[in-house]
């Protein structure tokens, strides 16, 4: 990392100012999940992308992004078909200031109602999307557990579904 260190140097957010050499932030048990759904705080386009292991190893995404981390690859697929369709992009057009530095902010992002988004979504949406996405990542998803993703979030509602980070 010494080698580097100009690079770390050089970065221009105030967050790091007076910060141990090489610090970084927001990392949390989410950030170790091998699958990820991921939008970044500075693009301005409503799109979010699945993130894949490499090489068996959790991607590590900077602080310029928002994520939800998973364990399974389905329920980080069922929630990118989520947080990708029309629904969740008219909201944040409605939410979100295209000018602003970050368009997507954590408290945007934890406005988004995942449970309600996956109990109103139309399955055939749900079921042709999921094919798309099989052939773009050269997966073989299906349905099967589609009723326990929404019964995982049904279980952490109690707790307030921690999001985005």
């Amino acid at each position: 990392m010494i080698q580097h260190q100009a690079h770390f140097d050089a970065r221009k957010s105030s967050i790091y100012n007076n910060k141990p050499l090489f610090s970084i932030f927001g990392i949390g048990d989410y950030s170790f999940k091998p699958y990820k759904v991921a939008i970044s705080g500075l693009y301005k386009t409503f799109h979010f992308t699945l993130i894949l292991p490499q090489e068996n190893k959790p991607v590590m995404l900077d602080d310029t992004c928002y994520l939800i981390g998973f364990e399974k690859v389905e329920f980080a697929v069922y929630s990118l078909i989520l947080l990708n369709s029309d629904t969740t992009v008219q909201f944040l057009q409605s939410v979100t200031f295209s000018d602003a530095k970050r368009t997507f902010t954590k408290d945007v992002l934890m406005r988004i109602n995942l449970l309600e988004l996956g109990r109103m979504i139309d399955k055939q949406y749900l079921a042709d999307e999921l094919i798309k996405l099989n052939e773009k990542y050269k997966v073989n998803l299906s349905l099967e557990l589609w009723d326990s993703f929404i019964d995982s979030m049904l279980q952490k509602k109690e707790s307030q579904l921690t999001l985005f980070e």
